[in-house]
């Protein structure tokens, strides 16, 4: 089973480290801000012992401030791509 925690704030992402703390793995979607960075590296460093738990899932969007520009950028592409084949 998978859950999501989306937060509208990082002022919610220190309280809701107990609630994070429950599952084997957490997947940081974060923005790629300054902000962003700076509370991946905290959770990284929350990881202890040999597996971690905490894992900077950012490099998957990497170019884009975040995981919902790289979704508009893809489906922008996908829009291109489609109005090219039209073309041909």
């Amino acid at each position: 089973m998978s859950n999501c925690l989306i937060l509208n704030s990082l002022s919610f992402f220190e309280k809701s480290r107990q609630q994070m703390e429950e599952y084997k793995t957490v997947h940081l979607i974060l923005d790629r801000d300054t902000a962003g960075t700076n509370a991946t590296k905290r959770a990284l460093e929350w990881n202890t012992g040999k597996e971690d738990k905490y894992i900077d899932r950012s490099e998957f969007y990497k170019g884009h401030k975040d995981l919902n520009a790289w979704l508009i950028h893809q489906q922008y592409i996908k829009e291109q791509n489609r109005s090219i084949g039209r073309h041909l």
